[in-house]
């Protein structure tokens, strides 16, 4: 069985032992990929590139210190808001 809410799905899975057992399946905030609902909003995947992405950014602030945000951009070529999303966390 199926159930459809608002904004997420709840996926029922019968278990022939122990009866049934509901997941709840949300979009993963980067690609849209279904997935099983986790603490973070990013699926694996996504949560791999984001952790690449994340470092390119640090090391390039932590060998230009003085470096602005545009100059991120420019080197990275990231849009700003994820570059802020990364600094923030």
């Amino acid at each position: 069985m199926l159930q459809l809410s608002i904004n997420t799905f709840i996926l029922r899975v019968e278990i022939v032992t122990t009866g049934w057992v509901e997941m709840e399946l949300v979009n993963c905030g980067r690609c849209g990929k279904l997935q099983v609902l986790r603490p973070d909003t990013l699926c694996k995947d996504c949560q791999q590139i984001y952790i690449a992405e994340a470092q390119i950014v640090k090391n390039y602030i932590k060998t230009n210190p003085g470096a602005t945000i545009m100059d991120v951009v420019q080197f990275t070529g990231y849009p700003m808001r994820r570059i802020n999303e990364i600094l923030e966390r």
